[in-house]
């Protein structure tokens, strides 16, 4: 991991803001519902430190005005910021384990509307939901922005990944049965292009599966500008439960399914195991964790010296906390698969 000294970090700055309309409905009407601040190791590389959350008055859409340019928001995707790595690999490396059974449930509701053919994961990251795709029969490729993350899964997984914009990549009309964006479509500058884009890429039949953070959730609405999820550099949209629904159909795709990202499955059974498991940990666990566990483990620091495996994952105080977070949130992601209508 790279180390910046603090002249660096100062003359590290990505300048520039660009005003945009509501991407569903083209409004350019909206009203200010707060703002909200960029990350501690962000601050005073843009030219502001805290953005505005809008939201459009015509459909409801939450989204950031202004935001930082497209040229700045390029740079930021290399990932060249002190800190920046240090977010990734908690975000995107060292924590992929605990995330290995979302992605296998991902793949099986997939599967009862697509099972097999050519699959296009968007924003595919660190390539994982990737090779899991492919062990499940898939024949996969990626597209991602990020020099980081195109590189290691080149590199480290051997997979096929595009690198640029999906709508100047040019790929072949018609091509896929499956396209994905899992926590994508919040990042992209024009949804609506990349929506048509999709359609271009399906195959007659062919299923188009998104997932988004779901700021229409009641406990995001009560924090406001301190949900987990408010990143005003990377999240530029904040979608809903009706507002994703808005923007699938303004593009022409019909919503075959949609649900909540964390329990959803392949049976209603299976997924309503996955409510109650989500309530215990989500709700009573993080609760447990957030106001008992840290607070004591502050008075007693011998209660942080412990370090065990959960399967092939080991998780250690710190990586115990960071999971956690600080606040308690519930189902707050959107799962939607659609069709070209």
């Amino acid at each position: 991991m790279d180390e910046f000294s603090a002249d660096e970090k100062q003359q590290e700055r990505y300048g520039g803001l660009e005003y945009s309309n509501c991407c569903i409905c083209g409004s350019t009407k909206s009203s200010s519902l707060f703002s909200a601040p960029v990350q501690d190791h962000q601050k005073g590389i843009f030219d502001l430190d805290s953005f505005p959350i809008v939201k459009c008055s015509q459909c409801g859409l939450l989204y950031v005005n202004p935001r930082i340019s497209s040229e700045a928001n390029n740079k930021y995707y290399e990932f060249s910021l002190p800190k920046d790595h240090d977010f990734l690999d908690k975000h995107f490396f060292e924590t992929y384990s605990i995330h290995k059974k979302r992605l296998d449930r991902y793949i099986r509701v997939i599967k009862k509307y697509k099972d097999g053919g050519h699959l296009l994961d968007i924003g595919c990251g660190n390539g994982y939901f990737l090779t899991r795709a492919k062990d499940s029969g898939y024949s996969v490729e990626g597209q991602e922005i990020s020099p980081l993350f195109i590189n290691y899964c080149r590199q480290e997984l051997n997979l096929v990944v595009h690198s640029g914009e999906l709508e100047k990549l040019k790929l072949e009309v018609a091509s896929f049965d499956v396209i994905t964006m899992f926590d994508v479509i919040e990042h992209v500058y024009h949804p609506d292009k990349l929506l048509n884009e999709c359609k271009r890429l399906l195959k007659p039949g062919g299923i188009l599966v998104i997932t988004t953070h779901d700021a229409g959730n009641f406990l995001a609405k009560r924090y406001g500008h301190k949900w987990h999820m408010i990143y005003p550099i990377g999240h530029i949209y904040y979608f809903t439960s009706q507002t994703l629904p808005s923007l699938i159909k303004s593009a022409d795709f019909k919503e075959m399914k949609s649900g909540l990202a964390y329990i959803v499955d392949e049976t209603w059974y299976k997924t309503f195991f996955n409510y109650l498991a989500s309530i215990f940990k989500s709700i009573f666990l993080r609760t447990l964790i957030i106001y008992l566990y840290k607070p004591v483990a502050k008075v007693f620091p011998f209660l942080t010296k412990w370090k065990m495996k959960i399967g092939s994952f080991f998780i250690d105080h710190q990586k115990l906390l960071f999971l956690a977070g600080d606040q308690v949130n519930f189902n707050d992601e959107i799962f939607s698969i659609s069709t070209p209508s």
